[in-house]
């Protein structure tokens, strides 16, 4: 068993080897974007607007005249959601 000098000494040594290793204060930058993710989320947001124009295009014709009135209204909110998404996943904001 150790005395509680030498206990003493050895979290010494190791203090002192955990104060050498500082590390900086700049914030590290993750320069890290996954291509099949946004591959992924581009095929189902056009997967989407198909099925909604293939259920919608007849009730949108009889009502504002315009077959494509739906598929038009989600796409800009589709086109806005993906630009929110962006800004959250900024490197700034991590």
């Amino acid at each position: 068993m150790q005395s509680k000098k030498n206990r003493g000494n050895l979290l010494g040594v190791y203090g002192m080897a955990k104060n050498k290793k500082k590390k900086s204060n700049k914030p590290t930058t993750i320069r890290y974007f996954d291509y099949s993710l946004l591959a992924v989320m581009v095929f189902l947001i056009c997967f989407g607007l198909v099925m909604l124009y293939s259920t919608s295009a007849y009730e949108a014709q009889s009502k504002f005249n315009d077959g494509m009135y739906y598929l038009k209204r989600q796409g800009i909110i589709s086109m806005r959601s993906e630009e929110h998404t962006s800004e959250l996943q900024s490197p700034a904001m991590i």
